[in-house]
């Protein structure tokens, strides 16, 4: 190492992750997953207003939730030290030891700083009629309501940069970016409305989240994946994982119905009903929030 050139170092894992990336994406080889996709812009539904409406009370909830755990986390603490101006006098004892940190020192606790891509799976299975908990709802239903919750809820905390993507439909139509990072959720609230179609075209989908999440500032980079079905192809989805997971992205697979997560992510979370979605998504952030800002 100490005699290595400065070209033969290796540099920042999100900086080579997008390298990486491009890459791929101006090689040839099998496009089916190899190439960095190109989402469409889901088509806006007017019909996303009323979607704001109905998790309005859910977002609320969540957010405040999230909001107050994140604002604990971030508290100013306090340190000893051997000099200062303020004294801890709970701590005075520790002279007769001969320990001279009786001085009080506010410590600064760091903000989130996360940058959080939510992949939702929109196959033709996510059709299905979930557990009457829902109300009759589809899985689409639920994974769309969910989203949408979320991210509306994460929008607003500071150091948090949240972005939602479905997959669904083919090969050469994989890929449809709903909220970008950095745009405005309620603005893009229609977009929520694309409806299920096609098969899980998943690696095609990592691929895609994982350039977008290589180009946000945020330090820290998490994708959450949501599916009910095994990738079209396991191979190239288990080679674009443990590419993101060695570049620091960290992955997590939520199985609804499905096991198939748990031999693909590391950290993967199956449930029985899709009715649990919302409730897994909001334990997985708040976990996930106030570890950073710890």
């Amino acid at each position: 190492m100490l005699n290595a050139k400065g070209d033969e170092l290796l540099g920042d894992a999100h900086k080579s992750l997008k390298a990486e990336l491009e890459r791929s994406a101006e090689q040839g080889g099998d496009t089916h997953y190899q190439t960095v996709r190109r989402a469409v812009e889901a088509p806006k539904h007017p019909m996303g207003r009323q979607l704001v409406d109905s998790v309005k009370s859910t977002t609320s909830k969540i957010r405040s939730q999230l909001y107050g755990l994140v604002q604990a986390s971030q508290r100013t603490g306090n340190r000893n030290r051997r000099s200062g101006k303020r004294l801890d006098t709970r701590s005075l004892h520790r002279v007769v030891a001969g320990d001279t940190r009786v001085f009080r020192s506010p410590v600064e606790r760091q903000r989130p700083n996360t940058a959080v891509h939510i992949l939702v799976d929109m196959s033709g299975s996510m059709r299905r009629i979930v557990s009457s908990e829902a109300q009759g709802k589809t899985r689409e239903q639920v994974a769309r309501e969910s989203a949408l919750a979320l991210a509306l809820a994460l929008e607003p905390i500071p150091g948090v940069n949240p972005a939602v993507t479905y997959f669904c439909g083919d090969s050469s139509q994989p890929v449809f970016s709903v909220v970008k990072h950095g745009e405005n959720v309620l603005n893009q609230s229609g977009r929520f409305m694309l409806g299920s179609r096609g098969n899980t075209p998943m690696a095609e989908a990592i691929w895609y989240a994982a350039y977008e999440l290589s180009k946000t500032r945020e330090d820290r980079k998490v994708m959450i994946v949501v599916t009910d079905g095994q990738p079209n192809r396991v191979a190239p989805c288990q080679a674009v994982i443990d590419l993101c997971e060695r570049s620091e992205i960290e992955m997590v697979g939520i199985g609804v119905e499905t096991s198939a997560v748990s031999s693909l992510f590391q950290k993967n979370i199956v449930i029985d009903d899709a009715a649990e979605l919302q409730r897994t998504l909001f334990r997985l952030m708040e976990r996930s929030l106030t570890a950073s800002a710890a």
